[in-house]
């Protein structure tokens, strides 16, 4: 019971944890665009920073995740357990 709860709450975790890399603002692309947004464009540009702070730490994290995962694989294994996730 408690092994099918665990892969549950891993599949959950797994469907949820995506990180999603943000897009640059409109008005850094051209120079036509940034004469026209010009007001908006800082704006943009610091809210696209703070997105990209976010995505950083998320992929971190993801990364961290990851790295544990293949540890806990391998002592289960390591261990001779026949039913590892």
């Amino acid at each position: 019971m408690f092994r099918y709860i665990f892969v549950s709450l891993v599949l959950v975790s797994t469907l949820y944890s995506y990180c999603r890399e943000p897009m640059k603002p409109i008005c850094i692309g051209s120079s036509t665009s940034f004469k026209t947004f010009k007001n908006s464009c800082r704006d943009d540009v610091e809210d696209y920073i703070k997105d990209l702070e976010k995505y950083t730490k998320c992929v971190v994290s993801e990364s961290r995740n990851k790295i544990q995962e293949a540890i806990d694989s391998y002592e289960c294994y390591s261990s001779g357990e026949n039913f590892c996730y």
